[in-house]
């Protein structure tokens, strides 16, 4: 069984080199060796790949319509080969989302756990935030750090977790605030009320942090009628860069600051009676893990018995 498409490789060189020759030297065999293998890969597929003359060497139209599907496939190979050395290390795989790599408090325990456990023994995988629910669910990577708003503002419809089978732990919360510039009327008060926010314009988060919680932030933010906008780049830590140069209120979930602006000064103020506060959460499924996975779990929520 073939394993490494050694003859898709061997295609794949000829026809970027239009030459044998080449495509050998790079492959490190022989001419003969290199058409050998071609020769066999076209049996094996029924049509010739090449069009060979004694000077040149093209493809042929079968062989251009092959070529993409011949790039792949040999893509998909370096990922098996890929998966096939993180399940020898088993290493404990933990998804995070990719933008919490300006999270602290994310990066400090993942760095500890890194340190417990050796570099062997863990691999921070990131991804898109809803893709971390799906990677967990079809057993991709072992733990996901996520950020969630609390139950009281999920929405039943756009919650992935309850249809995966996920159970989860809340390592550490953060409370909403509003970010104001020193332009601003409110930058002078030490709590945001109900009123001053009727009508007020506030810059708000894009979905790139899960649906879960900018659909909570968004409902949070009508039940105090302020007017919600989209800046150009309205990740977390972006909007409120850019807020701090538009100089308008901005949505701050505690886990990110804006860069400093020599130009503008701004603070953060927490809402009346409390925001919306956003959770720093790891979850696994619900079924029990593989040893290194249970004892990492267990280092991060104190849990040693199994949950149910």
């Amino acid at each position: 069984m073939d394993l490494h498409a050694v003859p898709l490789r061997a295609f794949l060189a000829v026809a970027e080199a239009r030459s044998f020759t080449r495509a050998a030297s790079e492959l490190n065999m022989s001419q003969p060796a290199l058409s050998a293998k071609i020769r066999e890969l076209e049996r094996q597929l029924g049509f010739a790949l090449l069009n060979r003359t004694k000077r040149h060497v093209e493809l042929s139209p079968e062989g251009r319509s092959f070529l993409a599907h011949a790039r792949r496939m040999v893509l998909e190979t370096e990922w098996m080969h890929q998966k096939i050395r993180d399940i020898r290390k088993n290493a404990v795989r933990i998804g995070v989302p990719y933008y919490s790599s300006d999270i602290s408090a994310r990066v400090q325990i993942t760095d500890d756990l890194i340190m417990r456990f050796g570099a062997e023994g863990v691999a921070v995988v990131e991804m898109s935030h809803d893709r971390l629910y799906r990677a967990l669910a079809f057993e991709e990577i072992d733990l996901a750090f996520v950020f969630e708003p609390e139950e009281r503002w999920f929405d039943s419809a756009i919650t992935p977790t309850a249809a995966a089978g996920l159970i989860g732990e809340v390592i550490e919360s953060r409370e909403l605030e509003l970010e104001v510039p020193s332009s601003s009327w409110l930058f002078g008060k030490t709590v945001v009320q109900k009123p001053d926010l009727e009508g007020c314009s506030v810059a708000s988060i894009s979905r790139v942090h899960g649906v879960a919680l900018s659909e909570g932030i968004a409902r949070f933010l009508d039940t105090w009628g302020a007017k919600q906008f989209k800046l150009p780049e309205s990740n977390a830590r972006s909007t409120l860069r850019l807020a701090r140069r538009f100089r308008v209120p901005a949505v701050s979930l505690g886990w990110f600051h804006a860069d400093p602006e020599p130009c503008e000064t701004s603070r953060s103020i927490p809402f009346e009676g409390g925001g919306i506060v956003t959770r720093m959460v790891v979850r696994r499924r619900s079924e029990r893990l593989r040893p290194p996975a249970e004892a990492c779990w267990t280092t991060l929520t104190g849990q040693t018995e199994f949950p149910v």
